[in-house]
């Protein structure tokens, strides 16, 4: 589980390491690029774990949680 900075190593790790679960809190907010979006939804989609995404409705920008959780693998 990571949150923040923290949620875009848990889904990085998520890829390559077979945890039973992952739960990114807001990760990415702040920091969400072109870069950081195609290499996240590549680890999303390797994920070996089921991957929970969530963050406040008012955070700096939702979309890492809106476009990763469609890109999960499992279907979000």
């Amino acid at each position: 589980m990571g949150n923040s900075f923290g949620g875009i190593i848990a889904v990085l790790a998520a890829e390559r390491i077979p945890y039973c679960a992952v739960v990114d809190a807001a990760g990415g907010a702040q920091t969400w690029s072109p870069e950081l979006r195609t290499r996240l939804v590549a680890s999303a989609r390797q994920a070996q774990a089921p991957v929970f995404f969530f963050q406040a409705e008012n955070d700096y920008t939702i979309a890492p949680t809106q476009v990763l959780g469609k890109r999960d693998a499992r279907g979000g």
